[in-house]
């Protein structure tokens, strides 16, 4: 008859025992509630140093990343590359950043809304409203566009005003239009990005 350690398993060793064919049901409730203690304790450091969250947030947090481990990051895994724990603590990390980053976006979003909802009582505020908003979208294309090459920003500048052809710019440059194409590509792709990041 086997008996169990004394020494609690880690989740590393526990990730191996599941792995095994022979893993029982029991063993998967091991490592379950072991994957759970981990989370709610590494979940509690990262909100703790990064601050902004409440117990709430927390809660949530866990069962967000419980639910992609089990649909994504578990089945990804591959045991031979990398322990199971740091393998989960980057994705956890960036979990956390990516729900810090949405909160701060959602909280600079309101705060917009709040600026500009006291404008919108008639026909000329709704214009002044909708002005405004055109006004932020083209400062963030402008800014979007200033982080690509030189290149690319004159592809997409005179290309989309109409003030040059791909084939003149291609050209003018000294390479094939089909080039052109592709860096116009890459530099609209990188827009819609960064557009979808800032909405």
């Amino acid at each position: 008859m086997c008996r169990s350690p004394s020494v609690p398993l880690s989740l590393d060793h526990l990730a191996l025992l599941i792995t095994h064919p022979k893993a029982t049901p029991a063993t998967q409730a091991v490592f379950t509630s072991a994957l759970l203690t981990w989370t709610r304790a590494r979940v509690a450091t990262l909100t703790k140093r990064f601050g902004g969250f409440n117990h709430a947030d927390e809660q949530d947090l866990v069962q967000a990343f419980i639910l992609r481990c089990l649909t994504r990051y578990l089945p990804r895994w591959s045991p031979t590359r990398v322990a199971l724990s740091p393998y989960l603590y980057r994705r956890l990390h960036a979990d956390v950043v990516d729900a810090l980053r949405a909160r701060h976006r959602q909280a600079a979003r309101l705060n917009d809304d709040a600026d500009l909802d006291g404008v919108i009582d008639d026909e000329d505020a709704r214009a002044k409203y909708d002005r405004l908003r055109l006004e932020r979208s083209c400062e963030i294309v402008d800014a979007l566009l200033e982080t690509l090459p030189r290149v690319e920003q004159r592809l997409i500048r005179q290309t989309v005003m109409g003030t040059a052809s791909l084939t003149e710019i291609a050209e003018e440059v000294g390479v094939h239009p089909s080039t052109m194409s592709r860096r116009r590509s890459v530099g609209l792709r990188r827009l819609r990005e960064g557009m979808a990041l800032a909405a």
